[in-house]
C-alpha cells in the first residue's frame, strides 16, 4: 500500500478532476490496520478543515472520496473511510496563555509550579 505523500496523490487523482482535489490537498490522511484478517483490513481516515466538513461528509462527495481511498488501499483491503475534523495546529505557549487568562479574570490564585490553583470563594 502507498504511504504518506503517495497515498495522498493517488486518491486526488482518483477524484476525477473535480472539486474533490482540494478537499484532500487540505485534510490529513491516515490509514490504520484495523484487523489482521487476510492480509490486513485498512480503515482510512480523511481529517478535513471545518468549513470542507458538511460537503465532505454529504452522500455524492462521500461516495466519491470513499471510491479513491478504496483504489488506493484496494478492494480487498478496505475495511471503510472515516471523515472527521482536523484539528489546528496550536500556537506555542497556547496553554500558558490561556491558563494566565484564567488567572487574571478569576482572581484565582497561583502559588507554584505542581500546585493546584485555587479560585475565590
Amino acid at each position: 500500500m502507498p504511504s504518506g505523500t503517495a497515498r495522498r496523490c493517488a486518491i486526488w487523482h482518483g477524484t476525477g478532476g473535480t472539486m474533490l482535489p482540494m478537499v484532500v490537498a487540505a485534510s490529513e490522511l491516515t490509514s490504520d490496520c484495523v484487523d489482521n484478517w487476510n492480509g490486513g483490513q485498512y480503515e482510512v481516515t480523511l481529517a478535513v478543515p471545518a468549513v470542507m466538513y458538511d460537503g465532505a461528509c454529504s452522500k455524492a462527495v462521500r461516495a466519491e472520496l470513499s471510491a479513491a481511498a478504496e483504489a488506493v488501499v484496494t478492494t480487498k483491503h478496505f475495511r471503510g473511510l472515516e471523515i472527521t475534523l482536523r484539528r489546528g495546529v496550536a500556537p506555542p505557549g497556547w496553554d500558558a496563555a490561556a491558563f494566565a487568562e484564567i488567572i487574571r479574570t478569576t482572581g484565582a490564585t497561583y502559588a507554584a509550579s505542581g500546585t493546584t490553583p485555587t479560585l475565590p470563594a
